[in-house]
């Protein structure tokens, strides 16, 4: 739909003598002369019959020609009433006698500088005579005029807040306190009875809208939504909007502390239930606030007296303590809001250098957010579901993650699209920063960084996991896995759109996985295709290696894809156990042939469980591993992910894996992420115990003695680093000297305090290596060799 052109004629209409009235349209006008006849224009030309409707334009003391502008319209159209404010009062006032007045069913709102599409008055009767009862709210969709849409200064049009608008009021409630909904009335229609019944008034001053609207969703017995663009904004820089001054913070803070006295006065038991949801809005609303004052102030000395006039009404309207340090969300607004309280308590600066301050964080702020990696940059394909991460941790003893963006229900008939995926990650990105609840609460990968914005759907790691059909069951598992779904979509088509619009371009990782991928019968074909696309991508197939495939291992002879394989025992019984079939040895059978391909890239996988983890299981593992000649693979050591922390025995049987393994030749193996996240602080300060165990066992050579090094530099600048450097007792003594990454956007910059340099910096000295990266690590040590590096530089040594 397109924005009304200018200019539009008003074409004279004649009204009946007692109409019925649908709709009231209140304008509030102050020095609105050159917009208010395009104005009006939108409602007169509107598709509907004009005895039906009326406006209601109330201004508010105007110093130029609104007035008489919109007389002089008015002497042709009997259903626009003009009126005028006492004395100039705001668009609030305007707004309570232009209500006062109406006749109409329903009332609608409109700004002077703003237009109606001509089929909004059309729709919404249509919408609302196809609904029950007790609607009293219907919200509809906005975009800018066409003559602004050209302007590539204007911010991102149109409501987030749709499926809010569907919730129950209670849920719908908690949603505008956390400061997730649009707080304009401008874009909603309401039942004129629900407004008169409950005695709504518009504040005086600015935003008074912000708590009418919230008035408005509690006294509603429901709230629907008309999902069409039905309203045009038009962009004055200089309107009211775009401006900010002491009412601006003043308005804001009167609304939202008036939200909160509002609901403990009416329902206390609704406020213990909500107050948690209005102290992450309370928190935004700082922060907002606070970036509106950067991003507008025209002076430092005005961003500065604005600052101070934020935190002076914050004490006046909330008290002295209005937000406690543990109240503070991981959000970007909680970063904003945390630093202006800080600066602003902190008595040894005068009051430009806390503006200074406040200013220059937040300009380092809002060009960063709360994402990972994984949010922007990450796709995983399962049957019923399109997810942006398979990442697991715990929030107060309970399991989170594998993060969904869409639920795909089986009689799914609308597409999969690129922009559906788009639109899920930025959502999904906005309610993590604006400090609500959400999927990702309490996730440790979570970074505060620069990650850009999701405007356009970069993929760079993408998962098959699209059937859950499988030849084995294992304990660990579950029936995503093996429960024997279908895709409720089109892969194939999916895949397509992705690479039609370039969203495949970087992408680097494919993985295959979910069910057992090579017993799909499109998976041949399907994986070639991938290959051909992605010629450059690492194509990683996850398999149980129970059924033996031809195009993997050809693909692993042409140095194309590698293998993983999950085999997590050392004995038929065990592996029954933990695997669910007899079928061990036809595994490592298969496994042979495929290191026989490519030995380098093929990885071993032994996922610990509470069945396999003896010591005797773990011998026999690595004679199993030696008597199939798999000793040339990479071996990857992991841990059932159900639970939150291991035990120091399962530890212990973990180091003695990869003590035997390294013993027997092995070239690369490691403990992988998800172990490593369960591998507690309590670990690494129960060293001394571990390391009297391994003596014991005769191993006490295998982890790393920090005493041996001063200082390393380590491969791989990310999360994983960061998390080994900060729970490891080996960085207690050893220092860091720089980080290595191979990727050219991250070299120069700076990564815990140190430079990160290319691989080549290596060349220069002997200084010790830690691979910390887990998933490229067989990748990095082939990196590391084609230098001509001596191996014996790299640590390969635990460090716990």
């Amino acid at each position: 739909m397109t924005g009304i052109a200018r200019p539009l004629a008003i074409p004279p209409v004649p009204i009946q003598a007692e109409p019925i009235l649908h709709f009231s349209v209140v304008i509030p006008a102050y020095n609105a002369a050159k917009d208010i006849s395009h104005c009006l224009a939108s409602v007169f030309v509107q598709e509907f019959d004009p005895a039906g409707y009326e406006v209601l334009l109330v201004d508010d003391c105007s110093t130029d020609a609104t007035r008489d502008i919109a007389s002089g319209i008015a002497h042709s159209h009997g259903n626009l009433r003009v009126m005028s404010t006492l004395k100039k009062s705001g668009p609030g006032i305007a707004r309570n006698i232009g209500v006062s007045q109406v006749r109409g069913r329903w009332i609608i709102f409109l700004d002077s500088d703003d237009t109606l599409a001509s089929n909004l008055l059309r729709h919404l009767k249509e919408f609302i005579d196809t609904q029950a009862g007790d609607l009293d709210a219907v919200g509809y969709n906005w975009s800018f005029a066409s003559a602004d849409h050209g302007n590539s200064s204007l911010p991102p049009a149109g409501r987030r807040d749709q499926a809010a608008l569907g919730l129950n009021r209670t849920d719908l409630l908690k949603k505008y306190l956390c400061l997730h909904m649009d707080g304009s009335v401008i874009y909603t229609a309401v039942r004129r009875e629900l407004i008169t019944h409950n005695h709504l008034c518009f504040a005086e001053g600015y935003h008074e809208d912000v708590d009418y609207i919230f008035m408005v969703y509690w006294h509603a017995r429901r709230v629907g939504y008309l999902d069409e663009v039905l309203y045009y904004k038009g962009w004055r820089s200089g309107s009211i909007v775009n401006t900010i001054s002491r009412q601006h913070v003043q308005g804001f803070m009167r609304a939202w502390a008036r939200i909160a006295a509002f609901v403990q006065t009416h329902d206390e038991g609704l406020w213990n239930s909500v107050h948690s949801f209005y102290r992450t809005g309370l928190v935004g609303a700082v922060a907002t606030r606070a970036r509106e004052i950067y991003r507008r102030a025209g002076s430092p000395a005005q961003a500065t007296e604005l600052y101070t006039e934020l935190y002076e009404c914050l004490g006046k309207e909330f008290g002295s303590s209005p937000i406690e340090a543990d109240e503070i969300p991981t959000s970007q607004y909680g970063q904003i809001t945390a630093n202006f309280l800080t600066v602003m308590q902190d008595r040894n600066l005068s009051s430009l250098q806390k503006g200074a301050a406040i200013s220059r964080f937040i300009g380092e702020a809002i060009a960063k957010s709360w994402s990972c990696i994984d949010l922007h940059h990450s796709l995983f394909l399962s049957p019923d579901q399109i997810r942006t991460c398979c990442k697991r941790f715990f929030v107060e003893g309970a399991l989170r993650g594998d993060v969904v963006l869409l639920n795909v229900p089986p009689d799914n008939l609308a597409p999969i699209t690129p922009e559906l995926i788009r639109k899920a990650k930025q959502r999904l990105h906005h309610e993590i920063n604006s400090g609500g609840k959400s999927a990702c609460q309490g996730c440790p990968f979570l970074e505060f960084k620069e990650w850009g914005s999701l405007d356009t759907l970069e993929l760079k790691y993408l998962s098959f996991e699209y059937h859950s059909v499988c030849n084995l069951k294992c304990s660990y598992c579950s029936d995503v896995y093996f429960g024997g779904r279908q895709p409720h979509y089109d892969v194939k088509h999916l895949v397509n759109e992705l690479s039609e619009c370039h969203a495949l371009d970087n992408c680097s990782t494919v993985v295959w996985g979910g069910g057992e991928p090579v017993v799909d019968k499109d998976f041949d074909a399907l994986l070639e295709d991938m290959v051909r696309r992605l010629p450059h991508a690492s194509q990683r197939v996850l398999t149980n290696s129970v059924k033996h495939n031809k195009t993997v291992q050809r693909l692993l002879a042409e140095n194309s894809l590698s293998v993983t394989t999950s085999v997590d025992a050392g004995t038929e019984k065990t592996y029954v156990k933990v695997r669910g079939m007899p079928s061990l040895n036809k595994a490592m059978a298969n496994l042979r042939q495929y290191a026989e391909a490519n030995s380098s890239q093929v990885t071993v996988k032994y996922i610990f469980t509470d069945d396999n983890r003896s010591l005797e299981e773990v011998r026999a593992f690595v004679a199993l591993v030696t008597d199939y000649k798999l000793i040339d693979c990479n071996f990857q050591i992991s841990c059932d992910f159900k639970h939150e922390t291991l035990t120091l025995d399962t530890v212990v049987s973990m180091i003695v894996m990869y003590g035997l393994l390294i013993d027997a030749g092995c070239r690369i193996a490691y403990f992988d992420d998800l172990l490593r996240q369960r591998l507690s602080k309590r670990h690494a300060e129960a060293a001394e115990a571990i390391q009297h165990t391994l003596k014991g066992l005769g191993l006490s050579h295998i982890l790393a003695d920090n005493s041996a090094y001063e200082s390393v530099a380590i491969w791989g600048a990310g999360w994983q680093s960061r998390y080994l450097i900060e729970k490891s007792a080996f960085f207690r003594n050893v220092k860091v000297a720089y980080f290595i990454d191979s990727r050219p956007s991250v070299i120069g910059k700076n990564f815990m305090g140190h430079e990160i340099f290319g691989p080549d910096t290596l060349l220069k000295s002997g200084i010790p290596v830690v691979i910390s990266a887990v998933q490229n690590l067989p990748l990095i040590h082939r990196s590391f060799v084609a230098l001509g590096l001596d191996r014996s530089r790299l640590i390969n040594k635990l460090i716990l």
